[in-house]
C-alpha cells in the first residue's frame, strides 16, 4: 500500500473536467499494483512544493484532501 501524486495539465475545460492548467491528484496504491481512481488534492497549480507535502502529509494522516494555503512556488513559469 501507498500513495500516488499526480501532476496534470488540462488543456482546457471540458464536462467535469478541470480548468486549463496544472492539477494535482492523488491515489491509493493497491498492495497487488494497481490504484484507486486519481481523486483531487486541492494544492493550488505551481503550489511551493512545501505545500504539496503538508497537503500529502494531512491526507497520509487523515485520510481527507485539505485545501493549502494560496501561494505560489518561485519557480513557476
Amino acid at each position: 500500500a501507498g500513495l500516488l501524486l499526480l501532476w496534470e495539465w488540462h488543456p482546457g475545460r471540458e464536462d467535469g473536467e478541470a480548468d486549463r492548467g496544472p492539477v494535482w491528484l492523488w491515489a491509493k496504491k493497491r498492495r497487488g499494483g494497481g490504484t484507486t481512481e486519481p481523486a483531487a488534492l486541492p494544492v493550488d497549480g505551481y503550489a511551493n512544493p512545501v505545500q504539496v507535502a503538508a497537503s500529502t502529509g494531512e491526507l497520509t494522516a487523515t485520510g481527507a484532501a485539505v485545501k493549502s494555503r494560496p501561494g505560489r512556488w518561485h519557480g513557476a513559469p
